[in-house]
């Protein structure tokens, strides 16, 4: 990961904001062959104490679920906002652009769960996104439907062990350019742009 201080969040509060705002993770560890796999999940990230977990369900029988099955180590990566900074929006123009952006690596141990937890994992994820008036809430799904869904996947959590992060977000460029950068991506106006100028307003 590209680790300088300037571009290290320190604020948990804010690291877990991005970790459940953007919650559709890539999950990667060691296939039995030494080679890496991976696969991109949603998890819910929760606290419970001091402790930090991520919850969710993968498939059963894939390359993933057999490779973290015999090496429980594994590495989440979110991924938040991104865009490109061109050098024309800087007070000094004749330099390099760059890439702004919001990483986030959660290296733990991943547990897998029994048939009745997977079940609750399936209902905490569809009761997240769904509405309980929703046609689609766990509520409103069939029993046997469920029960038949849950032989198919199963539920896991991982205890986060280390947590790393970058926030690049031009802390390392002047107040004036910083107030440049937030105008051209403003005007910019795509979800990200706009994303990556509010974390910027917050900075200043």
């Amino acid at each position: 990961m590209y680790k300088l201080s300037h571009f290290t969040e320190t604020d948990m509060q804010k690291i877990k904001e991005i970790m459940l705002h953007y919650p559709f993770a890539l999950i990667s560890g060691t296939g039995t062959d030494g080679f890496p796999v991976a696969t991109q999940l949603p998890v819910d990230t929760i606290h419970r104490g001091d402790e930090l977990f991520l919850r969710g369900h993968l498939m059963k029988d894939t390359d993933h679920h057999l490779a973290f099955e015999k090496n429980n180590r594994v590495m989440a990566v979110f991924t938040g906002p991104q865009h490109y900074i061109s050098a024309s929006w800087y007070v000094k123009k004749k330099v390099a652009s760059t890439w702004n952006y919001i990483s986030i690596q959660a290296k733990g141990i991943i547990q897998f769960l029994d048939f009745s937890e997977t079940i609750k994992i399936l209902e905490e994820i569809t009761d997240k996104y769904e509405n309980k008036d929703s046609p689609a809430s766990f509520s409103q799904l069939e029993k046997p439907y469920v029960l038949e869904l849950a032989n198919y996947v199963v539920g896991f959590e991982i205890k986060i062990e280390h947590l790393e992060n970058v926030f690049k977000l031009s802390q390392n460029h002047s107040v004036e350019t910083q107030k440049s950068i937030i105008a051209a991506l403003e005007k910019d106006g795509s979800d990200n742009a706009m994303a990556i100028a509010r974390l910027m307003k917050q900075r200043l």
